[in-house]
């Protein structure tokens, strides 16, 4: 029998001895609240023997003690984005829009607790056209339902409402702040909004630094800043809005490829303008297609590092190119498979 109403369940609460003389169940302790501090939990059991519970003729204590460590959210955050998270998405709504943002870990399980804060302007830095209702909220604080738990969809989200009776564009950021330097981002995702009689939440922002820079920003312990370009046409993209200080900073702007390196130089050109030191660029796959070599020799940027995934021909080679070669890791991987060993364990602490 558990005393002094100490948290855990003990299964079973009665039990038969053995030939040898043994009896046995099993605690485990279920713990609940939010530790915001180390705790310690003393638990203490009862353990009788007699022929039922009205006929007890032995008794015994056992103490048991549990040391409970806090563990800070922010620090198990791996992913922030905004939710849905698909580019392509468009989505008719009201007049009232609710719009969510989700913080999951490294195993894609939302993390409660979370402070978000939400900024709202309008096109091209302006004045925003619509409002929200609130610019702090918490991951998992919003929801209701019963099947808000850790297996659901649904966990580690938090939600704002906006509201827009006019028209026009704008842009909603969720960033999750630095609590030591409130002007640094630990996370952030941008969204636009377009409303044109009734609301459309249109997901298609990419940003300078997305999930896979959100990443990198919080493994090298640097900050971070988001840039929304647009595509007016096929293959050529404009920069719209900084958020972010970049002022006195080296700048690393991360991508997956290089293509006509149009978004890569407005991007650079943008945070010189901001005051940036310098600006490195890092890319997975060197397409560098049409003037993409000009474009870079001429643009601000002081060195572009690059995976030689793509083989390049001796034209394509300029001063600022710096190669990676992913020999190594595509033939570890693949010997890995062959052998059917651990392939996520290659590159655990990078991801």
């Amino acid at each position: 029998n558990i005393i002094n109403n100490a948290q855990g369940q003990l299964t079973p609460t009665t039990a038969t001895t053995n030939s040898m003389g043994e009896a046995k169940s099993i605690y485990k302790l279920v713990y609940i609240d939010e530790l915001l501090s180390d705790t310690i939990i003393n638990v203490q059991i009862d353990i009788g023997a007699g022929n039922n519970a009205n006929s007890i003729s032995a008794h015994d204590t056992v103490n048991l003690v549990y040391e409970l460590k806090a563990v800070d959210p922010l620090s198990a955050i791996e992913y922030f984005n905004f939710s849905p998270n698909n580019a392509n998405l468009v989505n008719l709504a009201s007049e009232d829009l609710e719009v969510s943002v989700i913080a999951r870990n490294e195993a894609g399980v939302g993390v409660c607790n979370i402070p978000v804060r939400y900024q709202l302007i309008g096109d091209e830095g302006s004045i925003p056209n619509g409002s929200i209702n609130s610019e702090v909220g918490y991951t998992c604080e919003s929801s209701t339902s019963d099947d808000d738990t850790e297996g659901s969809n649904t966990f580690g989200k938090a939600s704002v409402k906006y509201t827009n009776d006019g028209g026009g564009i704008d842009y909603l950021i969720a960033k999750i702040l630095d609590p030591a330097n409130d002007t640094l981002y630990l996370f952030a995702d941008t969204i636009r909004i377009e409303t044109v009689g009734s609301t459309q939440l249109i997901n298609d922002v990419v940003s300078i630094s997305a999930n896979m820079s959100q990443s990198y920003a919080k493994k090298l312990n640097v900050g971070f800043a988001l840039i929304d370009k647009r595509r007016p046409k096929r293959n050529k993209a404009e920069v719209a809005n900084l958020v972010g200080d970049l002022k006195d900073k080296d700048v690393l702007i991360i991508d997956d490829m290089i293509d006509t390196a149009g978004t890569l130089c407005n991007a650079a050109e943008t945070a010189v303008n901001e005051g940036a030191k310098s600006v490195t660029a890092i890319a997975t796959h060197p397409v560098l297609s049409g003037m993409a070599i000009k474009s870079l020799e001429e643009s601000p940027i002081s060195k572009v590092m690059v995976c030689d995934t793509i083989k390049l021909g001796e034209e394509k080679i300029f001063d600022k190119l710096e190669i990676i070669s992913v020999a190594e890791v595509f033939g570890e991987s693949i010997k890995r498979i062959v052998e059917g060993t651990s392939l996520s364990s290659l590159f655990r602490g990078f991801n």
